[in-house]
């Protein structure tokens, strides 16, 4: 029983590990890649060329 329960807290610990680093990566390539996802996202649906397609295809 003690092995079961020793196994059981070390994959526990590896888990919290994980989703930690993870969140850690998302939240530094969110706000300090070069430009963060977020802005980029934003500039590509903000385009000229983009609006401009879309109300061409709206309006058809």
């Amino acid at each position: 029983m003690q092995i079961n329960a020793k196994k059981r807290l070390k994959r526990q610990a590896k888990k919290m590990a994980v989703n930690k680093g993870l969140k850690i990566l998302l939240t530094l390539l969110i706000t300090y890649g070069p430009g963060g996802i977020f802005a980029k996202l934003i500039k590509i649906l903000s385009s000229k060329w983009l609006l401009s397609y879309l109300t061409k295809r709206m309006t058809r």
